[in-house]
């Protein structure tokens, strides 16, 4: 009985281990291959300071792209999106720096902000330091530096004047909010 168990366990191994070859005599055959594309994704790096000290007059930003990769005809663009003064009612926001208090008084000097691709912002006679948000001010196809300017105008005479009135030392800050967007 054990005999006739291991013949039937042996044939049974044989028989799950082979593979039939039904086609002796073919002279052809065929594999079909797949390949699915996926491309990388775009890959780069935004380098913009933390914070700039402005004087009066041109004051550059450096903004750069490191480590990119997988761009494939698309653009990294830098956009204008706000600063800490906005009016809903205009949907605009003022480039003004803000004084500390100063006798019960908040002061602000405007500014504009000129793109590296020559846009200007809040240099329009009629509405200065007003700007709204979207604008590119920088675009990049590869890696580099450009720069941005903000610019605090010496023949301003709304600056003159306040100059003449605070106290030496007198601290404005503001800040900008930036975009980043892959086109």
């Amino acid at each position: 009985m054990k005999k006739t168990l291991t013949i039937i366990l042996a044939l049974a191994l044989v028989m799950s281990l082979s593979v039939p070859a039904l086609a002796a005599n073919q002279t052809e055959g065929r594999t079909d291959l797949i390949f699915t594309y996926i491309p990388a994704e775009p890959v780069y790096t935004v380098t913009i300071p933390g914070s700039l000290n402005l004087e009066i007059g041109m004051n550059f930003l450096p903004i750069t792209i490191s480590d990119a990769e997988n761009l494939r005809d698309k653009t990294v663009v830098v956009t204008f999106e706000g600063t800490q003064e906005y009016s809903s009612s205009f949907d605009w926001y003022f480039l003004s720096l803000q004084s500390e208090v100063i006798d019960s008084s908040v002061y602000s000097i405007p500014y504009s902000i000129i793109g590296a691709n020559g846009v200007e912002l809040g240099n329009d006679p009629g509405n200065p330091g007003i700007a709204t948000s979207g604008i590119a001010l920088a675009e990049f196809t590869d890696n580099g530096t450009k720069q941005i300017t903000a610019f605090i105008d010496e023949d301003d005479v709304y600056i003159d004047k306040l100059m003449n009135e605070l106290h030496a030392n007198t601290l404005f800050t503001g800040y900008i909010i930036f975009g980043i967007k892959l086109v």
